[in-house]
């Protein structure tokens, strides 16, 4: 990059509770966190979907004019996140012959539009070919081939796709706001960018980013994302379990949650009270804690469950990585290492960046760091690309190898 201008990135994490906004900028191979914003969603979204565009819209708008605000000028481009169960990965492979004298980065975005080819129907969009290896003459475990030499290349690889009209609609609301989404990343993917370090991707790990209203697992092994999948369940079905079983309203127990819920079973019956306006709640703590205690051996079990379809139960030496709002319970890392019988940590967005503020470090805002240090790393890639070859639409959007 140029080391006298800034670069500007823009994560925005798309919630079904807040909006989570983030730019980044980096000058002379420092990166900092220069504007953030967190703001409440009004209803516009619900599961990683766009179920109110109105509101949607007004949410964004309000959140993306305090982060111009703070950081001084408009941003058009950002990355967004996309969650939901809609969004899934997907195995290929394909392989193409070389006609130059070396491998270029044209004939790796070549060989990515030809290993695609089929794989991703109509009605869902791509979001992203992972290469997990690449074969030159029937050699494989190669990284990245650019620059080699062989006539037959070949990879696989795992592809990234989404419902086309999720999609849409959520380029349409920040389109609405002149906001250009350069680039739809899963939310557990984009955390993982913030959170975990390049040999703990190498040796296998497990980000599990636990929203408010869904929880989704990105498994990294060999350096490769190798899974993403969502579990519909997520912080917000606390709330609500503790709202029924108190017989108060979800804003009451909301509050309860937040003052008194703890991860770890702790047996104290004795009766406390708090007042709501002209109400008082009597309840303990043990019979709070034990409903969430219920709920959250129901979310680490479909975890579980997502880490044994993708193949990797008991093979994670790294263990998991809990990100989310719903990773700051207190004594949640404890409860998942014992349930789940796996290393867990949480984890807190500081790879990579310099001058980050304490509210920033919070495992809630590992999705929108993520978000802005992919683009970060797209525009540095782009920038220090060697060739200036004409590229297919393929060879834009992923650029040569990873």
């Amino acid at each position: 990059m140029n080391e006298q201008t800034p670069k500007f990135s823009f994560g925005i994490d798309m919630g079904t509770q807040n909006i989570r906004e983030v730019v980044l900028s980096e000058m002379n191979g420092q990166i900092t966190v220069v504007g953030k914003v967190e703001s409440p969603q009004n209803g516009g979204m619900s599961k990683g979907v766009v179920t109110n565009l109105r509101n949607a819209v007004h949410a964004l708008e309000a959140a993306s004019i305090e982060i111009d605000r703070m950081i001084g000028m408009n941003l058009v481009d950002a990355y967004l996140s996309i969650n939901g169960s809609n969004v899934g990965t997907a195995p290929t492979q394909g392989g193409i012959s070389i006609t130059g004298s070396e491998i270029t980065e044209v004939d790796v975005a070549r060989l990515k539009e030809f290993a695609v080819s089929g794989i991703v129907p109509d009605n869902r969009e791509l979001l992203d070919v992972i290469p997990v290896e690449y074969a030159i003459a029937g050699q494989g475990g190669i990284r990245n081939p650019i620059g080699m030499r062989g006539v037959k290349l070949e990879m696989q690889a795992n592809v990234v796709s989404a419902l086309l009209p999720v999609c849409m609609n959520l380029k349409e609301v920040s389109g609405t706001l002149n906001i250009n989404a350069l680039k739809l990343v899963p939310t557990a993917v984009a955390a993982g960018r913030a959170v975990l370090l390049e040999s703990q991707k190498e040796n296998g790990v497990a980000v599990v980013e636990m929203g408010a209203a869904t929880t989704s697992v990105a498994i990294f092994v060999e350096g490769f994302l190798q899974y993403f999948g969502v579990i519909n369940i997520g912080a917000n079905h606390i709330t609500n379990d503790i709202a029924i079983s108190l017989a108060v309203s979800t804003e009451v127990a909301e509050e309860i949650k937040m003052k008194y819920v703890t991860a770890e079973l702790i047996d104290n019956d004795k009766p406390m009270t708090m007042r709501f306006g002209d109400e008082s709640i009597s309840f303990t703590k043990t019979m709070v804690n034990q409903i969430v205690e219920d709920r959250l051996i129901d979310i680490f079990e479909h975890v579980k469950k997502e880490i044994a379809i993708a193949g990797y139960e008991k093979k994670l030496p790294e263990g998991v990585v809990l990100t989310g709002g719903g990773a700051e319970m207190r004594g949640i890392e404890r409860f998942a290492r014992e349930h789940m019988e796996v290393a867990t940590r949480i984890g807190l967005p500081l790879m990579d960046v310099t001058h980050i503020d304490n509210e920033t470090k919070k495992p809630r805002f590992a999705v929108a760091i993520g978000l802005a240090l992919m683009m970060n790393d797209d525009m540095r890639e782009q920038e220090t690309r060697v060739e200036e070859k004409p590229m297919s639409f393929f060879g834009k959007l992923f650029g040569g190898g990873r």
